[in-house]
């Protein structure tokens, strides 16, 4: 038996051994105390791990950074990039590229754990990239609805990820808006720009302090 105590701040309360259990008949008995968690298990070798964090994490990752995907087979996930939802993949580029690219792969809504759909989203990078710096994208819509370019993430909680979005619809409206974890975005700037499906747009976000252009 092994518990820890989720109550306590003293790490020698977290996956602590405990006496055997004795078992008569095939049945035993076990005393759960509030607030614990407990790993029962038939088999030995087990012990708790012994990892130690560095004393401070202050390494970040490089700047500039750039994706092109063209290293990978298809198939393959890009090292660094972390799904939200959805499912992105390595695939053939579309649109007369003769490239890699990272597709968004799932073709039909999941069935989802809660209501309303949260719209597919990898992030890619380092959490400490708050600052001043260019995000950019080469994107491609193969069909109607949207693609955005996100930058200064600083957290996701349910169907919320808050930071900047840049939204570039298939009819070529786009809008710049901020979101929070407790609403869900104030729009910036908005605008209508060439439309075109199946064909490569670049956006981005330029940003330094308070300052914002996108293009």
């Amino acid at each position: 038996v092994w518990r820890t105590n989720l109550k306590s701040n003293d790490s020698s309360e977290y996956f602590r051994r405990l006496d055997d259990i004795a078992i008569k008949n095939g049945n035993f008995k076990i005393d759960i105390d509030p607030g614990c968690v407990y790993t029962l298990s038939t088999t030995t070798g087990h012990g708790k791990g012994g990892a130690v964090p560095r004393a401070s994490i202050s390494d970040r990752m490089a700047l500039p950074f750039r994706a092109d995907f063209d290293r990978y087979r298809p198939g393959q996930l890009a090292q660094y990039f972390s799904d939200v939802n959805g499912a992105f993949e390595v695939a053939p580029a579309r649109g007369g590229r003769k490239r890699m690219c990272y597709r968004q792969v799932v073709s039909a809504q999941p069935v989802s754990w809660i209501d309303p759909k949260m719209p597919p989203v990898t992030l890619v990078g380092d959490p400490q990239w708050w600052g001043d710096y260019d995000a950019s994208v080469d994107m491609l819509l193969e069909d109607g609805g949207y693609a955005e370019l996100l930058a200064r993430v600083i957290a996701q909680r349910g169907l919320r990820l808050a930071g900047y979005h840049l939204r570039l619809s298939g009819d070529g409206r786009w809008r710049l808006y901020s979101e929070t974890l407790s609403d869900t975005g104030r729009t910036l700037l908005r605008g209508q720009s060439q439309s075109g499906i199946g064909i490569w747009h670049r956006i981005g976000i330029h940003m330094r302090g308070d300052s914002l252009e996108v293009w």
